[in-house]
């Protein structure tokens, strides 16, 4: 065991006391992490900590003898901090689409990521808002997340997997930090958009640097005190991978960009079984963690960078577009491997000498992005915390870093019509969902959610029974309301029998005939959609029934089974009315790049606000109007807004200016025939949001609303 000796018995400066204790006991976000070289008498973290802390505090110090601040006590470096926060968004408001499209551009520049396959959304915000829970601290072993290891050495061996991750989130803190605090060769184009913004950026830089070394953070669920935020989606189905940060100023949003591409490439570090993997991220990645993986991350590049390039003369992290490759390649590394390839980089040896040269060569060769793609798409794992997101193993295995862009991509549509050639004014307004996501032909890119709209399923197939009660006037309201239990009791007496025949003794067949019952009038008596809900269901009940036992007795559980079986054996065998045989097409619908689809649950981009924006001026100018006012007056709010928002705020501008009995649907097919002429084709949305998946459908399914149905091309359809 290393041995500290006391900070008193040196002349150097002393660290802050909640430094030191983290330090001698080893608390720390690393521990006595294997990956440590062995390192004298203080050992490494302290070694590390120690010359950056002395670092920052010179720099201070020159700040406070030049007269740019008054003292190092660390309340009044607060007080001053908070000034210059406040002064620099001050300053960064009126510029702030230029200095997203900055932060665009280092990062594009520093990683020579090609702009047609990433989509990079950089927002500086006046509040962060995670669309996911942030995880505090590292959470228990609790019944939902515990994981069963085979034996001990699987136990041993995970909790070293756990280790290697704290390790590398650590690094990305490091990198994420040095990248964005080399900006020299962009200070005139800051200095053109303002020329006081650049020492603020300095001055914020210098101060969080020191306090960080010299105030104890406080990070709670209440106060997570978070500056920056990131969110990575990768591309599915040849869709992009989107890179989505938010930051207070643009210092930390730069940094969290960084950190976006980083947690990307880190995800082929984690096992391939979902469920191990799930617990590493739960073990290994948390907020409280993030300040001392930054203390010893930013250290940890400089010792690297030092040996890597200076002292092994490679360009592993000389040249930042060869970061993307070294960091990927050694992430994926085996536990052990990594720890004794780290061990050997911090130390500077020979054998770290060769293993870089190696890397450096290889790299060299594997410039064009091509092979670093197929590495990606080839690597399998099964479930990452992204920063503040999740991949699975089907998005990774789908993530495109530079490929072919296709102009169209095959997707589906179910229809109880059968047609050669779509046409709105024919067949709009005749399926399910009546417009719900916005005017315009609904299409699907999974089979399996196109085959639930063919007709059996969301066609008008009323039972028999139902129609006898809308002849006398009622409703599917009267039904749902006042008027339930009379229905219910007709239901009950009418198809009591069915029960019985089946085999159910008469308690048992009125519970399942309440049943029956129950999911009619839910999916409004739509019988194959009732029918597809109970599968469904018995499905999910089975599953769990083999997998996780249940909490009930065994045999009421069974019972249980017996009446839904029976509810869905007496509805299959209902009488109804003008059913015809759907209809499952195949089309070609055009290919998502990244512009021409409106996300429906997720925020617009820039670019396609700016699109927007022209339009609307445009028609203005053109005929004199103020129909976009109210849009146009709300950019601040419509700024980073969803798709949703952005488009129903579209009909309320049209809706306003209507003049019929039917302004809400014409406004709606405005709002679609507009962003056709902004160069949308479409909206997306994902699959199931009205009525739930159906079984078979990907969890990444999504359902597209083509605005010009000439653009939906049928290539096959078959009857079903």
């Amino acid at each position: 065991m290393k041995v500290l000796i006391k900070e008193e018995q040196q002349n150097r400066l002393k660290l802050a006391p909640f430094i030191y204790k983290a330090i001698s006991t080893k608390r720390t976000s690393l521990g006595d992490n294997p990956a440590f070289p062995p390192y004298g008498d203080f050992g490494f973290e302290y070694d590390v900590v120690k010359k950056k802390y002395e670092e920052v505090n010179e720099t201070i110090d020159y700040m406070v003898n030049g007269g740019f601040l008054e003292s190092k006590d660390p309340d009044y470096l607060l007080s001053v901090l908070s000034k210059k926060f406040d002064e620099c968004k001050r300053l960064e408001e009126p510029i702030r689409p230029q200095l997203q499209k900055l932060c665009e551009n280092i990062v594009n520049s520093a990683f020579s990521i090609p702009s047609e396959t990433v989509i990079i959304k950089c927002r500086l915000v006046g509040k962060i808002k995670p669309k996911k829970g942030m995880r505090i601290l590292p959470e228990g072993d609790d019944e939902k997340n515990a994981y069963d290891f085979e034996d001990v050495d699987e136990a041993i061996l995970t909790n070293k997997v756990i280790l290697k991750r704290r390790f590398i989130n650590s690094l990305i803190q490091g990198i994420s930090y040095w990248l964005s605090t080399d900006l020299d060769d962009w200070h005139d184009s800051v200095a053109e958009l303002n020329d006081k913004i650049w020492g603020l950026w300095y001055d914020i830089k210098n101060i969080t640097d020191y306090l960080l070394f010299v105030k104890e953070e406080k990070i709670s669920e209440k106060n997570p005190m978070q500056m920056s935020y990131v969110e990575v989606t990768l591309g599915k189905k040849g869709r992009k991978t989107i890179i989505d940060a938010q930051g207070l100023i643009f210092p930390y949003l730069l940094r969290e960009t960084f950190r976006g591409f980083l947690e990307l490439f880190s995800s082929h570090g984690l096992p391939e079984d979902n469920q191990k993997a799930m617990y590493i991220i739960r073990k290994a990645d948390f907020l409280v963690a993030e300040p001392w993986d930054l203390r010893l991350g930013m250290g940890i590049m400089d010792m690297l960078h030092d040996n890597l390039t200076k002292k092994y003369q490679t360009s592993l992290l000389f040249k930042p577009n060869r970061i993307p490759y070294f960091f990927t390649e050694l992430c994926e590394l085996q536990t052990d491997e990594f720890n004794d390839v780290m061990q050997n980089f911090l130390l500077g040896t020979k054998k770290g000498n060769i293993i870089a040269r190696e890397m450096d060569s290889r790299i060299a060769h594997d410039d064009e992005y091509q092979k670093f793609k197929d590495r990606i798409q080839k690597k399998n794992v099964q479930k990452s915390l992204i920063s503040d997101g999740d991949f699975s193993k089907e998005e990774l295995n789908d993530y495109v870093i530079q490929e072919n862009e296709t102009d169209e991509m095959m997707a589906y549509h179910g229809s109880g019509a059968d047609f050669d050639k779509f046409n709105h004014k024919k067949y709009l307004n005749t399926g399910a969902g009546s417009q719900i996501f916005g005017w315009g032909t609904y299409i699907t890119d999974d089979k399996s959610v196109a085959l639930g709209y063919t007709n059996g399923s969301y066609a008008p197939d009323y039972l028999e029974e139902y129609s006898d009660w809308t002849k006398q006037g009622y409703t599917i309201e009267d039904i749902k309301k006042g008027k339930e239990h009379i229905f219910k009791n007709m239901f009950l007496k009418n198809h009591i029998d069915e029960f019985i025949n089946k085999g159910l003794d008469e308690y048992e067949a009125k519970l399942s005939c309440s049943i029956l019952w129950d999911f009619l009038r839910s999916e409004d008596f739509l019988k194959n959609r009732t029918i597809a809900v109970l599968k469904n269901w018995i499905n999910k009940k089975k599953y769990e029934l083999d997998m996780f036992g249940v909490k009930m007795p065994s045999a009421r559980a069974e019972k249980n089974l017996i009446r839904y079986k029976t509810a869905l054996e007496v509805l299959n065998g209902f009488k109804i009315e003008d059913i015809d045989r759907g209809t499952l097409y195949e089309v070609e619908i055009p290919d998502e790049d990244g512009f021409n689809y409106l996300l429906w649950d997720e925020p617009i981009t820039e670019m396609q606000l700016e699109a927007i924006y022209a339009e609307m001026e445009a028609i203005d100018m053109k005929h004199n109007s103020n129909i976009f006012d109210d849009f146009l007056d709300n950019e601040d709010f419509l700024y980073g807004a969803d798709g949703e928002t952005v488009y129903l705020s579209l009909v309320k501008c049209f809706e306003s200016h209507l003049e019929s009995t039917n302004s809400r649907a014409n406004a709606d097919k405005a709002a679609s025939l507009f962003l056709l002429q902004c160069g949308f084709d479409g909206i997306m949305y994902p699959a199931g949001s009205i009525w739930g998946k159906p079984i078979g459908a990907a969890d990444d399914a999504y359902n597209y609303v083509i605005f010009d149905s000439n653009k939906v091309k049928i290539i096959n359809k078959t009857k079903v």
